[in-house]
C-alpha cells in the first residue's frame, strides 16, 4: 500500500498528462509536503460547456495552505493562504491565473513545488506576491484578500 494519498483519475487526456506527471515528480522528489495533500476530479459548467478541473491543497505545519487548480482547457489558478491556527480558514491570500503553456508540465510542477517553500513566508507577516509573480512568469493582476499581520 503506498504511503502518499491518491491522485484521482480523470477522462480529460491533458489532465491525465498532469497527473501523470504529478505522480511521476512527487515519487521522484519526495518533497516534504507529499504526505500533506489532498487532490480532487469534478467538472464544472463554464460557458455553456463542462470542463473537467483538477484541485491540489498542499498545507504546512506552518498554516499556511496552497492551492492549484487546473482545468482541462488548461486554465490554472495558484494561490496562497495564511490559515488560522484555530479553524484553518484563510485569513489572507494571494492569487492569481498564470499561464500554463509559458511553463509546460515540468515547469509548473517545479513552480508549484517552490509555492509550498515560500508560501511559509506568510507565518513572518510578508505577503509572497513578488516571488509568485517570478516563479510563474506572471505579469497580469493578482487576487488579494484579507490582510496579514
Amino acid at each position: 500500500m503506498s504511503d502518499s494519498p491518491n491522485i484521482p483519475l480523470y477522462r480529460s487526456e491533458f489532465l491525465q498528462d498532469f497527473t501523470i506527471h504529478f505522480g511521476v515528480h512527487v515519487k521522484a522528489k519526495e518533497p516534504g509536503w507529499r504526505l500533506f495533500f489532498q487532490a480532487t476530479v469534478d467538472v464544472i459548467e463554464h460557458e455553456g460547456r463542462s470542463l473537467e478541473r483538477l484541485a491540489i491543497w498542499i498545507k504546512t505545519f506552518t498554516f499556511t495552505r496552497t492551492n492549484f487548480i487546473l482545468w482541462e482547457d488548461k486554465t490554472v489558478w495558484v494561490s496562497v493562504d495564511s490559515l488560522a491556527a484555530d479553524n484553518y480558514t484563510s485569513e489572507f491570500q494571494v492569487g492569481f491565473y498564470p499561464d500554463f503553456e509559458l511553463l509546460n508540465f515540468s515547469g509548473t510542477l517545479e513552480a508549484l513545488d517552490a509555492t509550498v517553500s515560500i508560501s511559509t513566508r506568510l507565518c513572518y507577516n510578508e505577503s509572497p506576491e513578488r516571488l509568485l509573480r517570478q516563479i510563474w512568469k506572471y505579469q497580469g493582476k493578482a487576487e488579494i484578500t484579507g490582510t496579514l499581520g
